[in-house]
């Protein structure tokens, strides 16, 4: 029984937290590496539940059915566990560097990013006109926090933490998608790069909210189509 991730997504994600790290410190790569783990842990218990919910379906080899449920349940237990613990310290600890740099003027850098993101959606060919339509509802809702400042920023972080738990909590008995949460939480820890590095001044090539962007659309499409698209991303 083959688990997601694949050595394509991990090597991009690698490169997204450098430069996370580099221009938005400790804390903005705390928040996006807890997020990216966490996701990762969606993705392994999703596929193993799947696997589990089909063979049951189809009345095949329900031994491994079994096994494979325990698998999805042990990866969503972790997930609920960073839920309750470790992302809201994150976000705790992100909110505090926030508010620590003053009055910021982003403007310029979060029109960059709804740029950015608007064309790697509009690119994105099996993206349906309803998919962009949704996608760009979280956009706007996103920068308009970003825009009213860091405590708004990171209420809507927590707001799509606790969003997501409860749908966590009730994955055995339904599947309802969760990839408009976590498609929310890289475009949340991108507006937060671009206030930091418009604090500093450090903001320098667009190819990061390209990486970011991309992994937004991963977070509403899903796993095979992020991959095709890292591939076409330039090498930085």
């Amino acid at each position: 029984m083959t688990a997601l991730p694949t050595v394509r997504f991990r090597a991009a994600r690698c490169d997204a937290e450098r430069r996370v790290q580099e221009i938005g410190g400790l804390e903005t790569a705390r928040f996006f590496t807890s997020s990216a783990d966490m996701a990762e842990l969606i993705l392994q218990s999703d596929f193993h539940f799947r696997e589990a919910e089909r063979r049951r379906l189809l009345g095949v080899d329900q031994a491994t059915a079994d096994e494979a449920f325990s698998h999805g349940r042990r990866y969503n237990d972790l997930v609920l566990e960073m839920l309750s613990g470790e992302v809201p310290a994150a976000i705790d600890q992100l909110r505090e560097h926030l508010v620590g740099l003053g009055n910021v003027d982003a403007e310029a850098n979060l029109g960059l990013m709804e740029a950015t993101v608007r064309e790697r959606l509009a690119s994105t060919d099996n993206m349906t006109i309803n998919d962009a339509r949704g996608a760009e509802a979280l956009l706007m809702t996103t920068l308009e926090a970003a825009r009213q400042g860091p405590n708004f920023l990171c209420d809507h972080a927590l707001e799509k933490m606790q969003q997501l738990a409860e749908l966590r909590r009730g994955r055995e008995s339904h599947n309802d998608p969760v990839s408009a949460v976590l498609g929310t939480l890289c475009l949340i820890a991108a507006a937060a790069l671009m206030i930091i590095c418009a604090a500093r001044g450090t903001c320098g090539s667009p190819l990061l909210i390209l990486i970011i962007a991309t992994l937004f659309v991963f977070g509403l499409l899903g796993w095979m189509d992020a991959v095709a698209i890292l591939s076409t991303l330039p090498v930085a």
